[in-house]
């Protein structure tokens, strides 16, 4: 393996790390997110918001799925 390939392995390694890193990141954070809207404004709504709120919830992770599949 020539320095030159091996210095683009090395930038593809990193490059994946990277990317994982921060779905994993936004990830961590969305849960939050949710966990803090939920606590503080979803219980004092009546089941067809909290219905709606979380379909609301549903459609961004299928968002962030699809985007995930066309990056890979």
């Amino acid at each position: 393996m020539t320095s030159m390939s091996a210095a683009v392995a090395a930038h593809d390694r990193a490059s994946n790390d990277r990317r994982q890193t921060q779905a994993r990141m936004g990830q961590a954070w969305r849960d939050a997110a949710a966990r803090v809207v939920e606590s503080r404004y979803l219980e004092p709504l009546d089941a067809q918001d909290r219905a709606f709120a979380h379909a609301l919830v549903d459609l961004g992770e299928q968002i962030d799925r699809a985007t995930r599949l066309l990056e890979n």
